[in-house]
């Protein structure tokens, strides 16, 4: 066999039709192929990624359905990176969170084992009860008198947190509207976000938001932050006022259980 066809069945080209003048041997094999086997040098960046990624620590992780909002004592409160849906601690990360990132309430590590604990809210986990508690408050805004009444129907309640199914009205200058809506408050001493209402004015355009945060501030006392913003032609509505639930029925939901500070 000669030299020419012994390379040819030793190693499986790709021919092109490209040829030297006065010749019909192929000058190229396959480029994609080549460029294959050859590795494009890392950028500096890319190399520091590649080290910063070596030195973290993937560690063992449970998933709490509790919603609580602080970590047990031994256990250090650690931060959620929503960009990557990983609690992270130093150079230590949990394993990947599925739940939706309004859905966690408290990552937790232990440093001795080490481990991740994440807490999380899970509705399915409280107990409804039918209630009747009615309320309402006036207060003096620079765009009008803020009114807000509500009325409860059903509460959910577990050992780190109670929803609200709530009927919230406002009314302001001319627009007075009412939304229905269930809200989440958490056993914890400082404000946190529970929900959203929506108030569509039909006609004219316009959408009145409240968004509200709540904390508990005594056994029977839940304290609400309600942050009234508008659309359109009452765009200029944009206030914050508080107000509290103070109720026996409430009481006696909360009374021994423990709020987070």
């Amino acid at each position: 066999m000669g030299v020419l066809s012994a390379l040819l069945f030793a190693a499986p080209l790709v021919l092109h039709a490209t040829t030297v003048e006065g010749s019909r041997i192929p000058l190229n094999t396959d480029r994609q192929a080549f460029a294959r086997d050859v590795e494009t040098p890392k950028l500096p960046q890319a190399l520091a990624n590649e080290a910063a990624s070596a030195r973290v620590s993937k560690e063992p992780t449970d998933f709490v359905p509790d919603g609580k909002t602080c970590c047990p004592s031994g256990q250090e409160p650690t931060a959620y990176a929503t960009k990557n849906d990983r609690c992270e601690y130093g150079s230590h990360v949990s394993a990947y969170v599925s739940q939706s990132d309004d859905k966690v309430t408290r990552c937790c590590f232990d440093v001795h084992a080490p481990k991740f604990y994440v807490h999380y809210f899970d509705l399915d986990k409280g107990f409804k009860f039918p209630v009747d508690i009615h309320g309402s408050s006036q207060h003096e805004t620079g765009f009008c008198n803020l009114g807000l009444k509500y009325d409860i129907s059903d509460v959910i309640v577990a050992d780190n947190w109670i929803s609200l199914h709530i009927n919230l009205n406002v009314d302001c200058a001319t627009y007075n509207k009412s939304d229905k809506e269930w809200i989440t408050i958490f056993f914890n001493r400082n404000y946190r976000h529970s929900g959203r209402f929506t108030y569509v004015i039909t006609g004219i355009g316009p959408t009145i938001y409240a968004d509200v945060a709540a904390k508990i501030i005594g056994d029977d006392t839940v304290g609400l932050e309600v942050h009234v913003t508008g659309t359109g032609i009452i765009g200029r509505l944009d206030e914050t006022v508080r107000d509290e639930i103070r109720n026996d029925v409430l009481k006696g939901f909360l009374k021994g259980k423990e709020i987070c500070l």
